[in-house]
Formats: C-alpha cells, structure tokens, sequence
C-alpha cells in the first residue's frame, strides 16, 4: 500500500507534540515491508502553504490513500480516501480562553472539514474520541489508536545531582504558575530544594503564563534536541506535568520510560491504559492541577519516601515500554486496509 503521509508539521520552526506523532508514526512505517510513504508537503512557507490548503489547495499524488497529521493539509487529485489524525478539542477546553481568534478558527474550520467529509478519524485518545463525538462525529469514524514512547534515545540513569524536569511548550495549559508556586512551597520544606529545570519552547512568545521574574531554583532550559531530552530523563530526580488538560499527553511517557519517578495529573496518555486513578497511583504520583499544596505534597513525597518512589518509577517505566509506535502504526494500517 501507498500512504502519502502528511509531513507539513515538521518544516515549522517548533513542530511540536504534531511534529512528535508525524516523525514517529513514519519512522515506524519504514519498518514495515507492506506500506510505502510518500511525504506530502508544501513548497511556499508552512504558514502560507496552511493557509492555501485550508480553502482548498489542489496537489496531485499517485497514492492509495493520504493520511492527515493534523488540520493542514491538502484536497488531492485524483481523490483517494482520505484519513485524519486528530489530536485534540483543548481550542474548545483547557486553556482555550488563552488562544487567538485566528488559531480558534483555524481549528472551527478544520473540525467542519472533517464533518463535512465524513471520513475516518485517528485519535489518541478515548478523551479526544469522546470530545469529537460531542461535536457531531460518526462514533463508527473514529479509531483510537495511543502514542508511542519509544521515540527517544535510552540513557543509563545517572542522577550526578538532584533536580526536578518539567517538558513542554511553554503554555497555559501547561500550568506553570502553579507548578511554580509549588516549587516554592517545597522550598520552604526541603532547604536546599533541587533546582526545577524547565525544558521547552516559548512558542507562545512570553504569554505562557510565566512570571517576569522566576522563584530561586528555577532553571529555563529551552530548546533541546533528542539526546539532550534523553539525557536530561536521564539524570532527573522525578518529572513534573501538572497539566490542565491534554489530548494525549507524552511526555509522561517519556519520563516513565527512562525510569523516572513522575508527578502528573489525571492525563489520558496515564490514565485511560494503566486503568484509572486507583490504579494509576502505582505508575505515578498523581496531583489536582488545581492545587499548588497537591502539586508540592508530591515533590516533597518523591524526594523523600524512597520507598514509595523506587516502586512508583519501577512500574512505570515497565508499563511505557510496553506503549511502542510499532503498535500505533499497526493500529493505523489495520484502518486503511479497509478503506482500499
């Protein structure tokens, strides 16, 4: 089978958690001897190529079916099924009171797309599954397929000194003030506190919600690259997501897979696989987002109960590596053979 994969996602300047699933899921499918992928993306700038695609860019491709990674992406010729990767509803959850009218819309319109069309969706989740149902989806059009966490180098854990790892775009969403007030609440209960590394872009320009200035002990790291975010896993005392709401959420994941004893809340990527919340408190320390007190009672639990925390970590990196995108892949190319 011939799947042209759309790749646009990775030409942007921070592809993102989109970026993530479109180089994952190709590099799995070049493992595969029965699926052969052709990239699809665009030659103006990524910001015009979307916005040409969106009102209905024509390319032409000799392809048996063309996957979408996101909302961009182009109408072919000769029309062939058609399928699209949906991430998220959050332009309509958490953290939506923070995005522009440009991108809501963007995200209206690609949603009514998909609608109109009624073609097969991927989602990552049960969550997302359930949201795009309460917009007006097929339930019959929508597969759930999970992520992978097998993306990223393995690094030997080598804590030379202690600190605690967050990963993520700098958003709303994310909940950093909190995350923040946290930290310095633990400060206050372990003198010295490990520093709080915070590893990301700052795509949203200095509107995450981050204070001007930063708590004693908070470190900004940026941008990495794969070895760096590996052998920043590697070296980390615990990892800390206290999200408010995620489609899937990887980077739990991915610290879980490296061995590393991790703060989180109730995200899917967690929660709906290891079987909900009584259950998910083997595999990590769970918080209420909502709380910087829960937040904090959880860094203080994982520096000091070494106990709790060595069974937490074991557990957890043993169920993320059985979350491979093997599996993912297989999960998509079990659905295009039945729309051939």
């Amino acid at each position: 089978m011939r799947v042209g994969i759309v790749t646009e996602q990775l030409r942007r300047p921070t592809p993102g958690g989109i970026g993530r699933y479109a180089s994952s899921l190709l590099r799995a499918l070049h493992q595969r001897s029965d699926i052969d992928t052709v990239a699809i993306t665009g030659v103006l700038p990524p910001n015009v190529t979307s916005r040409l695609w969106a009102v209905g860019g024509v390319i032409r491709k000799r392809t048996d079916l063309i996957h979408a990674t996101s909302f961009s992406y182009p109408r072919v010729v000769p029309r062939i099924p058609t399928t699209v990767f949906i991430h998220d509803v959050l332009w309509r959850g958490a953290g939506s009171d923070a995005l522009n009218p440009r991108g809501i819309a963007f995200h209206e319109r690609g949603l009514a797309r998909v609608l109109r069309n009624g073609g097969a969706v991927l989602v990552p989740s049960d969550a997302v599954a359930a949201g795009l149902i309460a917009c007006g989806l097929d339930r019959g059009l929508v597969t759930v397929t999970g992520e992978g966490s097998d993306h990223l180098p393995i690094m030997t854990r080598n804590i030379a000194e202690p600190y605690l790892l967050s990963v993520g775009t700098f958003e709303p969403r994310k909940n950093l003030r909190r995350m923040l007030a946290a930290y310095e609440l633990l400060r206050e209960h372990i003198n010295p506190a490990p520093p709080l590394r915070l590893v990301g872009s700052d795509a949203w320009r200095g509107m995450a919600g981050l204070p001007s200035t930063l708590p004693a002990g908070v470190e900004i790291i940026g941008r990495v690259n794969d070895d760096e975010l590996a052998g920043l896993y590697s070296g980390a005392s615990a990892f800390v997501y206290p999200s408010l709401g995620e489609g899937f959420g990887l980077p739990p994941l991915e610290a879980m897979r490296a061995g590393v004893p991790t703060i989180c809340s109730a995200v899917p990527s967690v929660m709906e696989s290891i079987g909900g919340r009584t259950n998910a408190g083997e595999h990590v320390f769970l918080v209420d987002p909502n709380s910087s007190e829960s937040i904090m009672e959880a860094m203080r639990s994982v520096l000091t109960d070494d106990v709790r925390t060595e069974g937490v970590a074991v557990n957890g990196k043993a169920w993320a590596e059985r979350r491979t995108w093997a599996n993912v892949a297989e999960r998509h190319v079990q659905l295009w053979r039945t729309l051939r």
